[in-house]
């Protein structure tokens, strides 16, 4: 059939349309084209090939019932054809033998008796035959119009009802903006005070049937403004505890969230611009202390696992928050807070939760900075901007930003509720982008980057007041020690290897040559005391210090597995990795820091973490070996460098060290329950113990660098200092007795 024909032909352009469009978004990926404008592209992309896809799918089937008929119908004419030729014949016989002719001879009638009795069972036959066919083409025709039917009848009519409400019965005056505007007087008169069952149910009819749209949603929400935006919302919660509202609450939370999933789907169509303009405007005018303006911001963020707002609007609406939190005026570091007696938003959350406690929509910069969180090149270019800073007066935008934002606003789980939560997935996010350190992959320049702002989020933590152990949540402190995991070699480096002369430099980066790295790579600038300060916090926390013991375990066992591949290469310039101040130099180092760090605090396995927490729980365990990229070794050991299987033995047995039969041991971390250093004299052990171990283990990698054990035991007399020393700083902390000498000979 022609029609069949046509549709498989659109079919195929669909098809090619869609293809290319695919085509294009991988050409353009990240590597190639990165930032918000590509991402608003990749966004609009993708739902263009989404409505190809579609359109492709709704062809298919309708060109396939066509051809289905047609084939069928073809095969029945033909059969009617044979049938009706038979009743024709029978019927011709049945007159030409018919009648009574008294001249003809008894044989003559007896034949003509049974041409007559012949052509009549023929012709009841066809007669059969031919209702029987009609029969199928009666089903032929009934599953040819069942597969034409218009899919999900029921929305079309709902869509029609939406349309004609809008003054809208023709194809010919279907228009954008006459729709949004008819629905834009329906916002008008429940802005009025004019709040009425029918008005809710048309505005809800059309957030269903266009909800999804971003060319509709887009155009009626840059027509209603970012303010009227806020105060329909509020207007929908606060009615919600109305005693004379006549509309349940129920439907006004049902076009509440409506209006909600429209703006995220408007809002991942917007530029740079767009986005601005629609937050600065829904910003005006709200205050934490009247008409509950800040409330619906925070639960416009809220939901950001089914509706999350695009990263351009999560910017736009960050830096509207920064602008006030930051301001060199304002008292306190307490944070926006939304205090109204009615707030919209506030009643929205209620509606949602049988919960008692104060409502996250009442915060909304831990809403929005979330949200931001879920874009790490967002998150990362936000925290990086190198524009002066128009706020607070720092040297950059985004140094004031990190400065405020991680070491002097209070976070704490008494006060916000928030826990460091998203401060904790903020520093995860950005250090995801590709080419930062936790991608695996390398980007000079976003490297560096990502370096700077890790250095500033580490030397803003150590010093914000809140950052205290009992004011993070589980997830945050363990999400924290995930981050710092990736920054260890780093951090092992210029904290650790340079000693007490490694200065701080917050969100400045100094530069070292990585562990058997070809390249000059930035780091953090991060000095032993500020990072004993931090770690001390993370490791006083019982699932966090267990995820601390993990990570410096598997870095230290890394070293390790990659010395034993190489015992005579160099770890850097003029370095042999089983020098003194080669790999044992870190493996101690990282050992003192994490004993001091979680100096009596009782390390269980991950199974001692409590049920609320076991998913994030085991989340850490199942990708350190990912999330903790070593840089270089891969050049010695491949893309995997072995996960020792079982840590809570008393004795592990590093991977890939076993040289005739010897096998290296590993006892300083990985242990089911970390050994508790409460006294000097056990502090003394534990270094001459590091000492003991390390000579161990580089005689049995190397025999041959040393003509005794006991030779190599005394070249390695300095790691029990080293381990003295990283141990005081980190000591100082967490026992509470700052400036103390502790652990000395």
């Amino acid at each position: 059939m022609g029609f069949a024909a046509v549709l498989r032909g659109h079919e195929d352009v669909l098809a090619q349309v869609e293809s290319g469009i695919g085509g294009v978004q991988e050409a353009l990926g990240p590597k190639v084209w990165s930032g918000e404008s590509a991402n608003a592209w990749q966004y609009e992309a993708g739902h263009a090939r989404a409505r190809q896809r579609e359109l492709g799918e709704l062809a298919r089937p309708v060109h396939a019932a066509l051809d289905e008929y047609a084939d069928a119908v073809v095969s029945l004419r033909a059969q009617v054809s044979f049938h009706r030729q038979v009743r024709e014949d029978a019927e011709r016989m049945r007159y030409a033998v018919g009648g009574f002719d008294g001249s003809a001879s008894p044989a003559v009638e007896a034949r003509r008796a049974m041409l007559a009795e012949q052509a009549e069972m023929d012709a009841h036959v066809a007669g059969a035959a031919l209702r029987d066919l009609a029969v199928q083409r009666q089903a032929l025709d009934d599953r040819l119009v069942a597969a034409l039917a218009i899919p999900g009848d029921s929305g079309w009519a709902q869509r029609k009802e939406v349309l004609s409400r809008a003054g809208i019965t023709g194809v010919e005056a279907l228009d954008t903006a006459k729709l949004v505007a008819a629905y834009n007087r329906f916002t008008d008169q429940a802005l009025d005070g004019d709040l009425k069952a029918g008005d809710v149910t048309y505005l809800q009819d059309f957030f269903t049937v266009w909800g999804k749209d971003p060319a509709v949603m887009d155009a009626y929400f840059q027509s209603l403004g970012g303010e009227r935006t806020r105060e329909l919302v509020n207007t929908l919660g606060t009615s919600m505890t109305d005693a004379d509202q006549s509309v349940t609450a129920a439907a006004l939370h049902g076009l509440a969230v409506a209006m909600r999933q429209g703006l995220a789907t408007a809002s991942h169509s917007w530029g740079e611009k767009t986005a601005d303009r629609f937050a600065a405007d829904m910003f005006t005018g709200a205050t934490g202390t009247i008409g509950g303006g800040l409330s619906v911001i925070g639960w416009l963020f809220h939901d950001r696992a089914s509706t999350p707002m695009s990263a351009t609007f999560a910017t736009a609406m960050a830096d509207q928050i920064d602008a006030v939190e930051r301001s060199p005026g304002r008292p306190g570091e307490l944070g926006l807070v939304d205090t109204s007696v009615v707030a919209g938003g506030r009643s929205l959350m209620w509606f949602e939760t049988s919960s008692t406690d104060p409502m996250p929509s009442d915060r909304p910069a831990e809403q929005v900075f979330a949200t931001l969180a879920l874009y790490p090149e967002a998150t990362l270019d936000w925290f990086s901007d190198g524009r002066p800073d128009d706020v607070a007066q720092a040297d950059w935008r985004g140094e004031g930003r990190v400065d405020y934002w991680f070491g002097k606003r209070d976070w704490g789980v008494s006060v916000t509720g928030d826990g460091f939560e998203t401060p904790a997935a903020l520093w995860t996010s950005l250090q995801s982008v590709e080419g930062a350190p936790a991608s695996g992959t390398y980007d000079a320049e976003t490297w560096t980057k990502a370096e700077e702002v890790s250095g500033g989020i580490i030397y803003g933590l150590a010093g914000n007041p809140r950052f205290t152990t009992d004011q993070l949540t589980d997830d945050a402190a363990i999400r924290m020690v995930t981050a710092l995991a990736v920054e260890i070699p780093m951090l092992t480096e210029w904290a650790i290897i340079r000693g007490e002369g490694a200065a701080d430099l917050g969100a400045k980066t100094g530069r070292d040559r990585l562990p058997w790295t070809d390249e000059v790579r930035s780091v953090l600038t991060i000095s032993r005391k500020t990072l004993a300060d931090f770690t001390g916090t993370l490791g006083q926390h019982e699932a966090a210090g267990w995820y601390l013991t993990e990570a410096v375990d598997y870095y230290q066992q890394t070293l390790i597995s990659t010395a034993a591949s190489a015992p005579g290469s160099f770890i850097q310039d003029g370095v042999e990795v089983l020098d003194g101040d080669g790999v044992f130099a870190r493996v101690v180092g990282l050992q003192a820091l994490v004993d001091g760090a979680t100096d009596g605090v009782d390390i269980s396995s991950a199974a001692a973490i409590d049920a609320r927490n076991q998913k994030i729980a085991e989340w850490p365990v199942a990708v350190l070996e990912e999330i903790i990229p070593i840089p270089g070794t891969d050049q010695i050991l491949g893309k995997s460098v072995g996960w020792v299987a079982d840590l809570a033995i008393e004795e592990l047995v590093s991977a890939g060290v076993e040289q005739g039969g010897k096998r290296a041991e590993a006892l300083w971390a990985g242990n089911e329950k970390q050994a508790v250093i409460n006294a000097n004299a056990d502090c003394i052990d534990r270094a001459d113990e590091m000492k003991f171990l390390s000579a161990r283990i580089v005689f049995q990698i190397a025999p041959e660098k040393f003509a005794t054990e006991q030779g190599a035991i005394e070249a390695y007399d300095q790691q029990a200092q080293k381990y003295l020393d990283v141990y005081s700083s980190a000591r100082d902390m967490t026992d509470g007795n700052a400036g103390e000498a502790v652990c000395t000979q």
